[in-house]
């Protein structure tokens, strides 16, 4: 079972309570719903009261199934974001490396002029959206240079640019399909989350078309005090006194229903870093 958030917990104590309602509806009110509908049904007429309050508890309780069903398999989903991150992290991490080590190489090679034949500028970037536009200008310009390279400030010695190109390959093929498979993971992520606030609105509609049902059942036969208790409170934090809880189907002001997507995480190496 997944971790719940508080959107699904005080959606539970809601339901929670209107099972209890309705459990003691049955109980309670049965004798006096009776004897109310007698007084308006016709001759062969009949009125189940207690199956019908069995009913509206059934259907809450397996909406709170489902709730917790899809609310799981959104949790694991965002779980197993740690998988694709953890690559594009690491990836990022070697493609820097690298391209810091091609850009010392070319230093001692050409001393001040090497940055300007890989045809880079600044430090190495550790965003990975940054990070790959210039390691392929320093791979492009090591495969196709504008023009020849210049003679080493060594003499004697000779310029080979295969070993940076291999160097610069792998790292950047590793980091370009990571970037792209994160990417993909998080509109599946905003999917799953355009998902989970259908759900809450379903959840939220049956659970309040059950609560507006019973409570005009508790009211009709006088039971003003049950039909108060379907709405519950909650305790402060800290503090033994109760405040009503927000009205089924409407979210707390902190904590609204619709939520937009999250930002993609950032690399981990110091950098911004997702529930």
């Amino acid at each position: 079972m997944s971790r719940p958030t508080e959107l699904v917990t005080q959606r539970h104590r809601l339901a929670d309570t209107v099972v209890l309602a309705a459990e003691e509806f049955g109980e309670i009110t049965t004798p006096e719903f009776a004897t109310l509908m007698r007084s308006v049904l016709e001759e062969g007429e009949t009125l189940d009261v207690d199956l019908m309050q069995i009913a509206l508890s059934r259907i809450v309780k397996r909406e709170q199934q489902t709730l917790n069903d899809r609310a799981d398999r959104l949790y694991r989903r965002r779980s197993d974001d740690n998988v694709p991150r953890r690559r594009r992290d690491a990836a990022v991490e070697t493609l820097r490396q690298r391209l810091i080590q091609v850009r010392a190489s070319m230093r001692g090679s050409f001393g001040s002029a090497a940055d300007s034949l890989l045809g880079l500028d600044g430090s190495t970037e550790s965003l990975p959206e940054r990070l790959l536009p210039q390691a392929r200008v320093a791979l492009d310009s090591l495969r196709n240079p504008a023009a020849p390279f210049p003679e080493p400030l060594i003499a004697g010695t000779v310029f080979d640019p295969a070993p940076l190109v291999a160097t610069l390959e792998g790292p950047l093929t590793e980091l370009d399909e990571a970037y792209k498979a994160l990417k993909r993971y998080r509109r599946r992520e905003e999917i799953d989350l355009e998902f989970r606030n259908e759900v809450l609105a379903e959840f939220d509609q049956r659970l309040r078309g059950a609560t507006q049902m019973l409570e005009g059942l508790c009211r009709l036969v006088g039971k003003t005090g049950l039909a108060d208790r379907i709405r519950p409170t909650r305790r402060r934090r800290g503090s033994d006194e109760e405040e009503p809880l927000e009205p089924v189907g409407e979210e707390p002001s902190q904590e609204p229903v619709t939520v937009a997507p999250e930002e993609p995480h950032e690399p981990s190496d110091g950098n911004p870093v997702v529930n």
